[in-house]
């Protein structure tokens, strides 16, 4: 029941703090919230006890009263900072300031305001101890006090408050003074660590790339023919996938829910006609909103992609890979399996870095400095005793041979490889060259738009001092995809002369 003004342009909005979540605007009022609510016999409370949400109703006592009160108190900061981080120039607070005795105790302090609740009073107190610091009215005018005429009606002990000089208060919402350099420095200085992807690397640090299939997966669904399967082979009633993100996502729901027992040993026409397999793929078109008559398109690309035979040798003549029944048959499977591990810094213990002998205890322990690198598995699986992962890509290609592919791999996905790979190492606990080499297959992208057998993919196992050699390079990275912590944690320059000697 509230009737908007044609062009609110100049509106000032009151909202409550609840409400304020998610807005901001260019300058902030907090007030209210000075008074606490009055407690009755009959009122509800919600509290938490462990992981369970619950509701008292009527008057709560001992144990239960604390446990309230702890609620109250954690929902009180989270409205004000909510409130307090709505400001994008400036922000106005209510400051009373102490009546009485300074001398006294925050907590005891007589504040000009007749029963200030704990609400405020908590972020009172803050405000105290910037006054009590000579924080107010600083050099770089971070903040401002001023006296304001306060109600007659609130004098307290003989004081008149009404005397006090009355700031101007139309300059109240006169625009703010730019600080967008100050506001840079402090929000760099203060930023928490960064979660950055490789994605968003490839965004900031490259301005034109050549246009890549629409998503994630999309590449899906370009019909792949083999000359030994003509069932994949395109019917002329086959309803094609569409283009477009969806559709990525689409097919990665398949391959994902596809149990690791159900395609070794079985052909496309005996897996496709089967119950389970048609009502999971049933179930994941409609949550994915895709028709029915898409399926027998996706079904066929998803099998295809999971067994057609690989007989393949690394870029660099390190390392082979044969499966003759596909991904499907490799001994250990994981799907889409998400990692996080802290961006190098001097100071962490890089690859390499361990010595004979050395315990755990002694050790150099990782403190995460700008950051951490995630990223999202598409296949990971092993086979004969190593770890390979897989990339599934979209590209479109002029062709798919060889010699193009790894022109495009290079100029468009090496960092994210190296990234990829040192994830994989990492988890796995690869800290010498001897474990590298026995548990560590390569990393493999799989481009699906290929029309040709044998075409299509690309496969690499760098040698080990490549691998030390490009973690040291992200040490030395200074653009993440964001604006970055300047300052790390800890002894910089003694993890510095530790790299710099194993580098050496």
């Amino acid at each position: 029941n509230i009737q908007r003004l044609e062009s609110d342009q100049e509106a000032v909005q009151i909202l409550t703090m609840h409400k304020a979540k998610g807005l901001e605007a260019e300058v902030v009022f907090i007030g209210g919230g000075f008074t606490d609510n009055r407690s009755s016999s009959n009122d509800t409370a919600i509290y938490h006890l462990g992981n369970e949400r619950r509701l008292h109703v009527g008057k709560a006592i001992g144990a239960l009263a604390s446990l309230i009160k702890e609620e109250t108190r954690q929902e009180n900061e989270r409205l004000l900072y909510v409130a307090l981080t709505r400001a994008r120039s400036r922000l106005y607070l209510p400051f009373f300031g102490a009546s009485g005795d300074r001398e006294k105790t925050k907590v005891e302090r007589d504040y000009k305001f007749s029963s200030l609740g704990n609400k405020y009073a908590k972020l009172q107190r803050q405000l105290d101890l910037l006054a009590d610091q000579g924080q107010f009215e600083d050099s770089r005018d971070h903040f401002r006090v001023r006296p304001l005429c306060c109600s007659q009606d609130n004098r307290r002990q003989g004081q008149d408050l009404g005397t006090l000089p009355i700031w101007q208060t139309d300059k109240l919402l006169e625009p703010p003074v730019s600080s967008a350099e100050e506001a840079a420095r402090l929000a760099s200085e203060h930023r928490g660590v960064l979660l950055t992807s490789y994605t968003r690397i490839k965004s900031a640090a490259e301005t034109a790339l050549p246009v890549e299939g629409e998503g994630v997966a999309s590449l899906l669904f370009s019909e792949v023919i083999d000359p030994a399967a003509a069932l994949f082979i395109k019917e002329p009633d086959q309803q094609e996938l569409p283009g477009g993100r969806e559709t990525g996502i689409f097919l990665h729901a398949l391959i994902e829910n596809i149990p690791a027992t159900e395609l070794p040993g079985t052909t496309y026409k005996d897996w496709v006609i089967r119950d389970t397999v048609i009502t999971r793929a049933e179930k994941l078109a409609a949550r994915y909103g895709f028709s029915p008559e898409y399926l027998p398109a996706a079904l066929k690309l998803v099998f295809r992609a999971l067994t057609a035979p690989l007989d393949l040798v690394s870029r660099e003549k390190t390392a082979s890979l044969k499966l003759p029944a596909g991904l499907a048959a490799a001994e250990r499977v994981r799907k889409e399996m998400a990692f996080a591990y802290p961006i190098p810094e001097a100071d962490h213990p890089l690859l390499g870095s361990s010595r004979p002998g050395k315990s755990p205890e002694q050790a150099l322990p990782y403190e995460v400095g700008r950051g951490y690198l995630q990223g999202l598995i598409d296949y990971l699986f092993e086979h004969e005793g190593r770890v390979y992962l897989l990339d599934w890509k979209s590209d479109r290609l002029t062709d798919f041979g060889p010699e193009t592919i790894e022109q495009h791999v290079q100029k468009n996905y090496s960092l994210q490889a190296g990234i990829y790979s040192l994830a994989v190492v990492r988890l796995l606990g690869l800290g010498c060259e001897a474990d590298y080499e026995a548990r560590f297959g390569g990393i493999l992208y799989f481009f699906m738009r290929s029309l040709q057998a044998g075409e299509g993919t690309w496969f690499s196992r760098p040698g080990w001092l490549e691998l030390l050699k490009l973690e040291r390079e992200l040490l030395q990275r200074n653009q993440w995809g964001g604006a970055v912590i300047a300052q790390l944690r800890g002894n910089r320059g003694e993890g510095e002369k530790e790299a710099n000697r194993h580098e050496g």
